[in-house]
């Protein structure tokens, strides 16, 4: 037996914890009432067109605003698809259909067969359940066709209220709506109370291919607000919202607004067609002066007097941001928006929109842009709200982070000096990638600073930022067995856009 080296020199490896990883920032949901998605998906990513294309029907809502979606340049983030139920929608539950194509070397050997289906009634405000099962059993051996078991079936007279159809080589059961009935849905296929040889795993009917269905609620178990917790629920990972143009100029607007508010961190991108957006007068009338009158920050609206989508294009170009690149944050103003139509526009009309902090694409001697870039809200750009939301989930990662991967962050100055350069971390990420630069800030920071570090501060941030953590010293001893760092404070200078320019010339001859 040879001597080891590992005798002599000892390796030991291991794997660090990896940590919060951030959100991505610019995904896009497009809220619908499309039955394409059931009830128990809600919602669905996209990273191309071509996905989109093979689950939504040519000229549906959620087709033409990925189709829209998708033309924008450079390449989008991903397209989400969320599925907006304000109750339960019977025609979904009254059918159901072979999973796969169904088992004839099985079936036709079956002189015995029973099929038993749950069926949910529904007459006026009374609902009840029947479970529909054949008393006498049915006789497959004769056949040699899907053609010829949707006969037998068919034939039966205990299934005389359903049509029994064939496609392909699947079967599709369809409940057949009795007189005085509002609805009649099919549950589930179930092999309760057989008394023979159970063929709903034959016909690929049963629970294992088809969960169970929710029973349908013919009142409405929900609204808009509803429907977006639950898409969260599902699928949290998108920034901007935007609606289907069914939704246009209604309540949802206002709801999916006063969500995006409450939650913070998404930013509904909604449009507007209603004529009165153009009217200085009109326009308090409109569901954006609704919006504008909350001073929704986490809002912009975009007037259009096409239904072609201009909210879901603008949400796109902004949608392509790379945070983590140099000087790519961009802003709305001076954009185009591909397969969409420029609004033919008035001087008076487009004034009375920038009042009103409207955004709309029209033509500036004759060029199509986007302008003005503006949220609802007076004090922000839309470039401006969408940076501070990635800025805010970028503080949050790195300092979880550093708790998270460190022994101990000890309670002293020190500790909290490593809060303090994650967080400087994140600011010198903003400088490089355009969101904030140096520059003098207002006398209310200057003096704001003053006060808060008790320190000398001539009004001009060098870097753009400002990081202060309050000295442990001052916490007292209550405060300090909470285990709580001392408040930290950030100033920020943000680096704006230019969108207009005042030129001087004196020409002299």
């Amino acid at each position: 037996m040879s001597l080891q080296v590992s005798d002599i020199i000892k390796i030991q490896t291991s794997i660090s914890p990896t940590g919060l990883v951030r959100r991505e920032t610019g995904r896009t949901l497009f809220l619908t009432r499309d039955t394409t998605i059931p009830q128990t998906e809600l919602v669905r990513v996209y990273s191309n067109f071509s996905g989109v294309k093979a689950d939504f029907a040519e000229g549906s809502e959620p087709y033409n605003a990925g189709e829209i979606y998708f033309s924008q340049q450079p390449m989008p983030k991903n397209f989400l698809v969320g599925r907006i139920i304000d109750s339960a929608t019977a025609e979904e539950f009254s059918t159901i259909t072979s999973a796969i194509g169904i088992d004839l070397t099985e079936l036709v050997l079956v002189g015995d067969g029973f099929l038993s289906i749950l069926v949910q009634k529904i007459v006026g405000d009374v609902t009840s359940y029947d479970t529909i099962a054949n008393s006498s059993v049915m006789d497959f051996t004769g056949s040699s066709t899907v053609q010829d078991i949707a006969t037998v079936i068919s034939s039966h007279p205990d299934f005389s209220d359903f049509n029994v159809i064939v496609d392909g080589d699947k079967i599709k059961l369809e409940a057949v709506l009795l007189s005085g009935e509002t609805s009649r849905n099919i549950i589930d296929v179930t092999g309760v109370g057989t008394s023979g040889t159970n063929i709903d795993g034959m016909l690929r009917m049963n629970s294992a291919y088809h969960p169970p269905k929710t029973p349908y609620i013919p009142a409405s178990s929900g609204n808009v607000k509803d429907g977006l917790d639950k898409i969260k629920a599902a699928n949290a990972s998108f920034t901007f919202v935007c609606e289907e143009s069914a939704m246009v100029d209604t309540q949802d607007v206002i709801d999916i607004s006063e969500w995006c508010k409450a939650e913070r961190v998404y930013i509904h991108a909604c449009y507007s067609n209603d004529p009165n957006c153009k009217s200085n007068l009109g326009f308090p009338m409109t569901k954006f002066g609704t919006i504008r009158d909350q001073e929704n920050d986490n809002s912009f609206g975009t007037y259009s007097e096409y239904a072609d989508y201009k909210h879901v294009s603008i949400a796109s170009r902004l949608s392509s941001v790379n945070f983590r690149a140099n000087n790519s944050l961009i802003n709305a103003m001076f954009k185009t928006l591909p397969m969409t139509a420029p609004d033919d526009l008035s001087f008076t009309e487009a004034d009375s929109m920038h009042k009103h902090r409207v955004n709309f694409y029209s033509r500036r001697s004759g060029i199509a842009m986007y302008e003005e870039g503006k949220t609802f809200n007076p004090n922000y750009w839309i470039d401006t709200k969408y940076w501070l939301i990635w800025f805010e989930n970028a503080c949050l990662t790195a300092l979880f982070n550093v708790l998270y991967r460190s022994k101990k962050v000890p309670q002293t100055s020190g500790g909290v000096a490593l809060l303090e350069t994650a967080l400087r971390s994140v600011c010198d990420e903003g400088v490089r990638n355009g969101g904030i630069a140096p520059n003098k800030v207002s006398a209310e920071t200057t003096a704001d600073i003053q006060q808060t570090t008790g320190g000398d501060f001539d009004g001009y941030l060098t870097t753009g930022y400002l990081v202060y953590g309050e000295p442990i010293e001052s916490q007292s001893q209550d405060v300090r067995n909470t285990r709580i760092a001392p408040p930290i404070h950030i100033w920020l200078k943000g680096a704006g856009a230019i969108n207009g320019i005042e030129l001087s010339v004196l020409f002299e001859q």
